[in-house]
């Protein structure tokens, strides 16, 4: 590789939600640890992609969020106290997108 090539930097993982995605990426640390990074993105239609959100997004979001947590929390490179609130976040969303799911509207239901 030439000193003006850019580095490929490719994602641990691919992720998704409706027509949400994220780029995981992991990276090694000096002290055998990682450091975890994710961006957000609409998959357009044409094949492009887009950053901007819109309110109807946010469904997609909280489905993406729980996806994330427990792909990086079950990936063992944490902390193990991390490592367990990351998971609980991924169990708290996964009863809450549940219950939209077991709703025919997508609607919340009470508890």
């Amino acid at each position: 590789m030439s000193a003006h090539s850019p580095q490929m930097n490719q994602p641990y993982a691919v992720l998704g939600s409706d027509d949400l995605a994220s780029h995981l990426h992991r990276r090694d640390l000096n002290d055998d640890s990682k450091e975890y990074r994710f961006n957000v993105f609409r998959v357009e239609i044409d094949d492009g992609v887009s950053h901007g959100l819109r309110p109807r997004d946010l469904r997609s979001i909280v489905k993406l969020c729980q996806v994330l947590a427990f792909t990086i929390a079950d990936d063992g490179w944490l902390a193990d106290d991390l490592r367990a609130e990351l998971f609980a976040l991924a169990d708290d969303l996964d009863y809450i997108t549940h219950q939209w799911s077991s709703n025919d509207n997508g609607s919340q239901t009470s508890a």
